[in-house]
């Protein structure tokens, strides 16, 4: 079975202790509890930012510049898939819908 990939911008700075709860810090080499045994869908990795925050200040503002430009990064292509798929707004066309069907309308007269 493969493993989720990780997307938490925390990662580069822990290696997973495989088959456990646990992460280890490659900084200091703190193991890290991540969540109860046995249930992996609970494991998060906010222990992980609290250990890099309390004692790795410098790694936590990188880690955290990282988060913020990869949800900009999300935010901004979500909002370029609506503007693609929103042709009405408040059930007016755009105005390059109304534009489109204008120049229809005088291409065929």
């Amino acid at each position: 079975m493969t493993s989720k990939q990780k997307t938490s911008s925390v990662w580069p700075f822990f290696r997973e202790d495989v088959g456990t709860p646990f992460a280890t810090c490659t900084l200091c080499s703190s193991r890290i509890k991540r969540g109860k045994d046995g249930d992996r869908k609970n494991w998060s990795s906010k222990p992980m930012w609290t250990h890099l925050r309390s004692k790795h200040q410098t790694e936590f503002r990188n880690a955290t510049e990282s988060r913020e430009k990869a949800e900009q990064a999300v935010k901004k292509r979500k909002l370029a898939e609506a503007e693609k798929a929103a042709v009405y707004v408040n059930r007016t066309p755009k105005l390059a819908v109304f534009l489109d069907k204008k120049e229809k309308f005088i291409l065929i007269l």
